[in-house]
């Protein structure tokens, strides 16, 4: 079931009346009868296979790890007399086995991700290098996998649950049927946001009473994923489409806008999607965590991903970042490196991390080369920094009259918006070389006399959609500017007087309603939706 349907308003309303109505000790049954049956909407419960899997596998494996925890716990408290190397031998005993049970279980889960997620990308690779290699014209062998949605989210969710059992963060739940409720969750089960079991899970079972303000503010909020979703990014879709497809047709300065839009529809795309389930989970009392803070505000690359896709940048850190970073490979040359420079060796870990982040993060997106050229780019990037930190120090020290300036900050917001730009061409193209073509073109073919408002017309964008977006972008700037000011415009929103709150509500729900560009039957699901 899409969350863009009038079924899925119809589901909403259903469930929230069983939800508030009936036991509140069974709440948390309700959500999950709800959240499978929303899951399997259409008629396959194939994927149930694989998210029931990947549940009882981690659940299990958490449940025996913070069990061999607990009885050498109790062993140790009743054997006081045990000498310190026998009490020694005990714990080295149970952190071995934890790690077995907890490397077992992850590479089994990321063996079957990475097994129905990129097999035939593999395949075709080393197709292709067979081919080179020995002159043949094979065909790649393809395997037809059934890709459950939300694979990528799920895996990643249930696999940062067992990496805090391991290091004992918090008791494992005990409950299968409580635990997969966290797994599967209705709302952010298709694109996020991960989150982690000690915010989410208190909230899933905790007896949420009916509240008028929820109910209010995760309305207005849905209607803001609506509006960001079917009005910004569907509208500017069909333009982007066209160009990026056939980029070998259109002068650069229309391949340059296309890009430029792209930035923007990849943008209102997946946070008006958050919004829509973060506003849907308000409505229950369960807050989801925020997932976007304004990303094109950001003044460094760095502080643009502490921004963009929030719940995925904090997974990394913690469960790929850190534990990378120090490794004791990876702490051992960074030794041999303080030897000679110490501040090097300090920026050598940080950008070592940051590369093989943005590498995952780029196979995360997708079985596509050109996801990992845009994630090593971002790694690059963001490894370089990391190693010209010094030099930043000193330039941030000898000009620290410049902190605070604006002309200084719209210089670093710009530059950053520029270099997520560029990396949105291997993005927004379907294939690496057209990429490139495309930014070739976009320089060496640029005549601005192509750039008119009938051939934008005429590539997509209509009348109705250039009106929608003349309104929808300059309002997706005002709340976005009064975010940053620290404003929170549902709380602004009630305090003003009857006629005025619900004149501006019941405008955006017209508005909504009569630009949603729904024709568009290439984009009725989300750009994200598949990961």
């Amino acid at each position: 079931m899409s969350i863009l349907t009038p079924q899925f308003v119809i589901f909403i309303i259903v469930l929230l009346l069983i939800y508030y109505c009936g036991p509140k000790q069974y709440r948390w049954v309700v959500l999950l009868f709800a959240s499978l049956i929303f899951y399997c909407w259409g008629g396959s419960y194939k994927p149930l296979l694989y998210i029931g899997i990947t549940s009882f596998s981690t659940w299990l494996a958490a449940l025996m790890m913070d069990r061999s925890s607990k009885w050498t716990k109790v062993y140790l408290t009743l054997y006081t007399e045990l000498d310190p190397m026998k009490k020694k031998e005990v714990k080295s005993r149970n952190n071995r086995n934890k790690k077995i049970i907890f490397l077992l279980v992850l590479v089994f889960n990321l063996l079957l991700l990475g097994g129905v997620k990129y097999t035939n990308f593999i395949l075709d690779n080393v197709n292709r290098v067979w081919n080179a290699l020995t002159g043949a014209s094979t065909q790649a062998i393809t395997v037809d996998f059934l890709i459950p949605l939300g694979i990528s989210f799920y895996t990643f969710q249930s696999i940062g649950y067992l990496f805090d059992v391991y290091r004992s963060k918090y008791d494992a739940e005990t409950n299968f049927a409580k635990y997969l409720l966290f797994v599967t969750y209705f709302p952010k089960i298709m694109q996020g946001p991960i989150e982690r079991f000690d915010h989410l899970g208190p909230q899933l079972l905790a007896d949420n009473k009916f509240d008028v303000q929820n109910l209010k503010h995760g309305a207005i909020l849905m209607l803001w994923g609506y509006i960001k979703k079917m009005v910004i990014a569907n509208s500017i879709a069909p333009f982007v489409l066209e160009i990026c497809k056939n980029y070998e047709k259109y002068d650069g300065s229309l391949i340059i806008l296309a890009v430029f839009f792209y930035c923007f529809q990849l943008y209102a795309d997946f946070s008006g999607g958050i919004d829509i389930i973060r506003g849907t989970s308000e409505m229950f009392g369960i807050k989801l965590a925020d997932n976007f803070k304004r990303p094109y505000f950001a003044t460094s690359l760095g502080d643009f991903w502490r921004r963009w896709h929030i719940s995925l940048g904090s997974w990394m850190k913690d469960y790929v970042f850190y534990p990378f970073a120090m490794s004791k490979k990876i702490m051992k040359i960074s030794r041999k490196i303080k030897s000679r420079n110490k501040n090097l060796s300090k920026a050598f870990s940080a950008a070592a991390g940051n590369l093989v982040v943005f590498l995952i993060v780029g196979l995360w997106h997708g079985a596509e080369w050109r996801f990992i050229i845009w994630g090593l780019y971002n790694g690059v990037i963001l490894g370089l920094s990391a190693l010209m930190e010094p030099i930043y120090a000193q330039f941030r020290s000898r000009f620290s009259k410049w902190k605070g300036n604006p002309i200084w900050h719209g210089f670093q917001v710009i530059r950053t918006f520029l270099i997520i730009y560029i990396g949105n061409y291997f993005d927004c193209c379907q294939e690496v070389r057209g990429a490139f073509k495309m930014l070739r073109r976009s320089v060496f073919n640029f005549n601005l006399s192509a750039l008119s408002l009938e051939t934008i017309q005429n590539l997509g964008i209509s009348n109705r959609a250039f009106f929608a977006l003349s309104v929808a972008l300059p309002m997706l700037l005002v709340v976005s500017i009064a975010q940053e000011r620290g404003i929170e415009v549902r709380t602004w929103l009630d305090r003003r007087n009857l006629v005025l709150r619900w004149t501006i509500l019941y405008g955006l729900i017209f508005f909504t309603i009569a630009f949603a560009a729904t024709e568009f039957n290439a984009l009725e699901g989300f750009m994200y939706e598949v990961f």
